[in-house]
């Protein structure tokens, strides 16, 4: 009920909100039912999440999230354009948990200084991905010591530097948890400071690309011994020489807590010896990426899946085998390097036979929402989809699952309108009698992007395809 309303009044806003008139300066206020209504934080941030997301909350809007109104505990403020001086709204509350990524008008040190005292005393968590940073780092660093009990902290993709995490580990002893991913990060030997501490270190894409780099890296997190959740997965480009340190990191006692390892990617070239020693010695092992191997060898590849197999409670991201590939596409959804990688996947084992799985093809979908706007991504997805719904398969599949395929096909279409194997994969879906026959969707605009299609190109083969939808649909 309390998600309905949320939604409701998102949708809605503009019925629930009026400026007020006896106020000094104009501001927004809610419509409230009678005098001294307030919306307590769960709802109050839910309303503020959902705005972010329906890109509609601005300067103006952030009044409504005064004191006054609302209560604030751990607030999420995402991909919206707001300045400090509206933040300030945020003082007025003792704050546990800050989430505030990608930002376009405030800075790290800016968001730091609309957080009153009590706040900067009691916060816990802060999540400040794709914030800015000033290039004069010094106020970066006196705003973070004010943060003496924080005890997470996100700064990925951020400009945040070695020099910036050596004065953070000074400032925040409390440290237990560290995102320093795709940051300038490039060397961590100052976290030895929290061996005793530090429990999670997540360090996607860092660039880390010497030898002596990388060894120095694995060093310094083989001391780090409290670890449960460790991520040094990267991009998968090329095969790099085995480091010696990887028999440290597979030996009994070493990071002996873990309960997380996510190594795609595969900097630090384990071979499947390594990876089966490493599962053996480290028995609180519940999650392991090991997707986007660079070493294409089948044994490799197949012998990964194999362990899958044998250790089903480990959540395994892998290459081959529907498990490993779907838990690839659930696990790492803003991490399209690996979902793509696991799209091509994917697509190769399901080109030659059919695959009916519909958790698979419903995690397809979800990417592809996610990713709508990247063409890359849609030209590979496009073609997955033809490959789990063609033939047969798509007769069984639950008929909601299918109306998200070809709602999610007819939106492929829609949104690239100019390439021309993605147009084509998209109507070899919809060029099938059970799919255009089982599904529920708008034959009046299935048809329109079809003829739009045809007139722009003079591809022979989509206007064989193209004339089989129109029929199908007309019959």
């Amino acid at each position: 009920m309390e998600d309905i309303c949320v939604r409701w009044i998102t949708k809605n806003l503009n019925q629930v909100i009026t400026k007020c008139s006896d106020c000094i300066e104009p501001k927004y206020v809610w419509r409230f039912p009678y005098p001294d209504c307030r919306i307590v934080a769960r709802p109050a941030e839910k309303i503020l999440l959902k705005l972010c997301k329906r890109q509609i909350l601005r300067d103006d809007y952030l009044s409504l999230f005064s004191v006054k109104y609302v209560d604030l505990v751990s607030p999420v403020l995402r991909d919206v354009s707001v300045s400090p001086s509206t933040l300030r709204v945020l003082r007025d509350f003792k704050l546990y948990n800050l989430t505030a990524t990608s930002l376009k008008q405030t800075s790290l040190n800016s968001l730091i200084s609309c957080l009153s005292e009590a706040s900067a005393e009691s916060l816990v968590s802060l999540n400040v991905t794709n914030t800015a940073i000033e290039e004069n780092k010094l106020p970066v660093i006196i705003s973070l010591g004010r943060l003496k009990n924080l005890q997470a902290l996100n700064v990925s993709r951020t400009k945040f530097t070695t020099e910036c995490l050596q004065n953070a580990v000074k400032l925040l002893p409390r440290l237990r948890y560290l995102n320093i991913s795709r940051t300038n990060i490039n060397n961590i030997s100052a976290l030895l400071d929290l061996r005793d501490t530090l429990t999670g270190l997540i360090m996607h894409r860092l660039n880390l690309d010497s030898r002596q780099v990388l060894e120095r890296v694995l060093s310094t997190v083989l001391e780090l011994k409290e670890l449960r959740v460790l991520d040094v997965s990267s991009a998968s480009d090329r095969d790099k020489p085995r480091l010696p340190a990887v028999d440290r990191l597979c030996a009994p006692g070493a990071l002996p807590h873990l309960t997380h390892f996510d190594i795609c990617g595969n900097q630090f070239s384990l071979k499947l010896s390594d990876v089966r020693n490493f599962i053996a010695n480290h028995p609180n092992l519940e999650f392991l990426g090991l997707a986007a191997w660079p070493s294409r060898q089948n044994h490799e590849l197949e012998g990964i899946y194999q362990l899958s197999l044998k250790y089903p409670n480990i959540t395994m991201l892998g290459d081959r085998g529907e498990k490993p590939l779907l838990n690839t596409l659930t696990r790492n959804k803003d991490r399209r390097i690996y979902l793509q990688n696991a799209f091509h996947n994917i697509f190769e084992e399901t080109i030659s036979r059919e695959w009916l799985n519909p958790d698979l093809l419903a995690a397809v979908l979800r990417v592809m929402r996610l990713h709508m706007n990247k063409q890359d991504m849609i030209l590979a997805g496009t073609a997955v989809v033809y490959n789990l719904t063609r033939g047969e398969q798509s007769a069984y599949l639950p008929l909601e699952l299918l109306n998200r395929a070809v709602s999610i096909t007819l939106m492929s279409i829609e949104h690239h309108q100019g390439q021309v194997q993605l147009l084509k994969n998209c109507f070899l879906t919809l060029c099938s009698d059970n799919v255009l026959h089982r599904a529920q969707f708008s034959c009046k605009r299935c048809c329109e992007l079809v003829f739009r299609s045809l007139i722009k190109f003079n591809d022979i083969h989509m206007k064989r395809m193209g004339v089989a939808i129109i029929s199908i649909l007309a019959a």
